[in-house]
């Protein structure tokens, strides 16, 4: 694990960050994205995200050529409607859920219990400007369009105090996430997939609080790319805005392209 804050990220778009990307990059990594704020831009309307016809393109051609991965808070369902492409891997919930189906009761149980709350404080929650966004097995609860956005995270705060148990909290872009106190992050969640599938290495990219979690945890060996440069971030790499997650995809494309080209047999 790494051991101190990284304050002078790299810019993966820079010739050395090209270079130092290109010359870690394997074809037998997991490469795992966010969606929202990374995959498709961020809107005021979370049901209105969908990627660039560019990006989809690109994604489309990195499905080909390596193990990809889209980690999300949605629900899967909801994302994979929302890619336009097939990754090979879902993990939706910031890590809750995953495609194999499995779901866990405990936390079934618990949200049931935070969903009748949250419907008797329903109609304060949306005069406070706070849309509660239910996701199954978690809830967020956005407060972009809140005139007094202040208020609106205290009236959350205030929420979060009655709820039993105590939510596990994970902030966003005016978003506030509540998860079962006993849900794994998306880092954990990443690990799991890894054990199971055997692959010993990550590349991950994202652009949140919730993707923080995997940069703060994420072994030194992984490629970690944070869209939008954050002061004290640990991921190794960043982009100035969501608009280059293409350029860097075709720096990926680009590579295991020439890694495949080198392996086959010359006649």
């Amino acid at each position: 694990m790494q051991s101190d804050p990284v304050t002078t990220n790299l810019y993966a778009l820079s010739a050395p960050g090209q270079k130092t990307i290109g010359d870690a990059i394997q074809s037998d990594m997991l490469y795992a994205f966010d969606f929202d704020g990374t995959l498709a831009p961020i809107v005021a309307n979370p049901e209105l995200a969908r990627p660039s016809q560019s990006v989809i393109r690109h994604m489309q051609g990195l499905c080909e050529l390596a193990n990809v991965a889209v980690v999300s808070g949605r629900r899967i369902e909801d994302v994979r409607e929302r890619l336009g492409f097939t990754p090979h891997y879902l993990i939706g919930n910031h890590g809750i859920e995953n495609d194999d189906g499995a779901r866990n009761e405990s936390g079934d149980e618990i949200t049931s219990v935070w969903r009748k709350s949250l419907e008797k404080r329903g109609h304060q929650l949306r005069q406070a400007g706070i849309v509660i966004e239910d996701k199954g097995l978690s809830f967020s609860l956005h407060y972009r369009i809140a005139r007094d956005r202040a208020q609106a995270l205290a009236t959350i705060d205030d929420l979060a105090n009655t709820l039993e148990p105590y939510p596990k909290r994970i902030g966003g872009k005016f978003v506030v996430n509540f998860l079962p106190p006993d849900a794994p992050d998306k880092f954990h969640a990443l690990q799991a997939l890894m054990t199971k599938r055997g692959f010993r290495s990550a590349f991950f990219m994202g652009d949140d609080v919730t993707d923080d979690l995997v940069f703060d945890q994420a072994p030194t060996h992984w490629l970690t790319i944070r869209v939008e440069r954050l002061e004290g971030s640990r991921a190794r790499f960043y982009l100035s805005s969501q608009n280059e997650v293409v350029l860097l995809l075709q720096t990926l494309i680009n590579r295991l392209t020439a890694l495949s080209a080198a392996r086959r047999p010359r006649p």
